[in-house]
């Protein structure tokens, strides 16, 4: 006798993006598996940007904006590697990158402890605490590298910060133990948007479900202390007033330049390293090159932050030119031994 599958009627009005559960063994459980759901008179869906074993990657319209939102859920094993959770966060930094300046949103079990860690350099302007409180003290390896993951990518772990999860509740609870593994990011553009996150009890699951409430109605974008200030036409009545107008703005017109010349510098670093990579390179010689232009990179974005934290001072500017220029020279470098490397084969 076969059972017919039975159909759900409350999910006939949702999308689905599914990325299977993997089998190892022939016996026991299968490991893993996400699906990620949303309701059509709400949204929809735009573009799948990445999907892999843990982690689905998708932008979303939204029916009542012109808001794009990304939406990243995740699930790390706990016996997925380091190395392996290193690699991860570079493919979701490429992935992402071109979109740093959209509404961008992870969920989803890291299974990492990051303790008391705040996660965010950031002042917070709404109803966000600047510190972060926990219940679960514990770090381990991953509780490490998602603060850096954070801070490279300039997001906020919201649990913990907000109205409804003011102590930072457990996510999972079982009898072996509790601890906090499940997190909710959102990146410097979100965090305008959000209104609460609480943590849900299930009778269901070990895990707690997390609800994050976002305000899209109306533009919220800048809600946290950026106030547009009125044009100044020259004409000859206020000619002095429009120089001085002039003069005061310089500064903070050089550091947009900045900016968009530091996320050009960013992406086509992306894009170099997936050159590298589709090149028939000996290994090590790839390997090499890759991990060169990977640690460039980093040290771009440090002192991206640092030329940002201090508002683009003269000498926090200079010094992010200077690492940009030897970063060029580094990269023509390496791209001159490539050449030479592909004429020997």
């Amino acid at each position: 006798m076969v059972r017919k599958r039975q159909h759900c009627s409350a999910l006939n009005n949702f999308q689905s993006i599914i990325s299977p559960a993997t089998r190892i063994n022939r016996r026991g459980r299968a490991k893993g598996g996400l699906i990620l759901l949303n309701n059509k008179e709400h949204m929809s869906i735009d573009q799948i940007l990445h999907k892999d074993d843990h982690c689905i990657v998708c932008m979303y319209g939204l029916s009542y904006s012109s808001l794009k939102s990304i939406v990243v859920l995740l699930y790390y094993p706990p016996d997925l590697k380091s190395k392996c959770i290193l690699e991860c966060f570079e493919k979701l930094e490429e992935v992402l990158c071109p979109f740093d300046d959209q509404l961008i949103v992870f969920m989803g079990d890291f299974n990492a402890w990051i303790g008391n860690n705040s996660c965010s350099a950031y002042t917070y302007k709404n109803n966000l605490s600047d510190d972060r409180n926990s219940m679960d003290n514990c770090v381990n390896i991953r509780g490490k590298q998602l603060p850096d993951f954070c801070g490279n990518n300039q997001l906020s772990v919201l649990n913990g910060r907000t109205t409804s999860d003011s102590e930072g509740e457990l996510t999972f609870i079982e009898t072996t133990g509790a601890s906090i593994i499940d997190y909710i990011l959102v990146n410097n553009i979100a965090v305008d948007y959000v209104n609460d996150m609480n943590v849900c009890q299930s009778i269901h699951s070990a895990h707690s479900a997390l609800q994050l409430t976002l305000n899209l109605n109306g533009n919220n974008f800048g809600r946290s202390g950026i106030v547009a200030k009125p044009k100044i036409v020259f004409n000859e009545a206020n000619k002095i007033e429009f120089q001085s107008h002039f003069k005061n703005n310089l500064v903070k017109f050089c550091s947009v330049c900045l900016m968009i010349i530091s996320k050009i510098a960013c992406l086509s670093l992306h894009w170099k390293v997936r050159w590298l990579k589709n090149r028939r390179l000996n290994q090590s010689t790839s390997l090499g090159l890759i991990e060169n232009i990977h640690q460039s990179l980093r040290v771009l974005k440090n002192a991206l932050k640092r030329a940002e934290a201090n508002k683009w001072e003269l000498t926090a500017g200079e010094n992010y030119l200077t690492i940009k220029r030897e970063n060029r020279n580094l990269t023509k470098k390496n791209f001159m031994h490539i050449g030479k490397d592909t004429s020997r084969n």
